[in-house]
């Protein structure tokens, strides 16, 4: 697993800068350096098939702290809980991020009955702690807040 987050951490493409973060202007004040850099990472594609992404606060159940939604294609909302037990939201940006590149790539696919992750099917009512998409943007989010 180590030796997978390290790939994709080294073979980010770091030269793309033209994906568009839309910030609600109430976060503002959340988005650091971290953030700016990993968004501009996020997809090795042309700058016209860059993702759009809309950062919103928005009231989401008290213990979900981030919530990723393609609402359509390559146009993502993040909608990210700041309430107070939220108490990083910088990685929770970050986590959200990761599922916009996970999405983006194709590697996590969202179907009527559940979701398609490197084309291994998962059931809705699979446990949030196993599905490898959120275990492995649980682990990428904590190795970029690190550094």
């Amino acid at each position: 697993m180590w030796k997978t987050i390290i790939l994709i951490l080294l073979f980010l493409p770091i030269y793309v800068q033209s994906q568009e973060l839309i910030v609600d202007s109430e976060l503002d004040f959340l988005i650091t350096e971290k953030i700016i850099r990993y968004k501009n990472t996020i997809v090795n594609r042309p700058p016209y098939l860059q993702p759009k992404i809309y950062l919103k606060s928005a009231p989401l159940y008290p213990t979900l702290l981030g919530l990723t939604r393609e609402i359509s294609e390559q146009v993502f909302i993040i909608d990210i809980n700041i309430l107070p037990n939220n108490p990083s939201i910088e990685r929770t940006i970050l986590h959200e991020l990761i599922h916009v590149r996970q999405i983006s790539s194709g590697q996590l696919v969202n179907l009527l009955n559940g979701w398609l992750w490197e084309s291994k099917f998962y059931a809705f009512d699979s446990p949030y702690e196993t599905r490898p998409w959120e275990v492995q943007a649980r682990l990428l989010a904590s190795v970029i807040t690190q550094y």
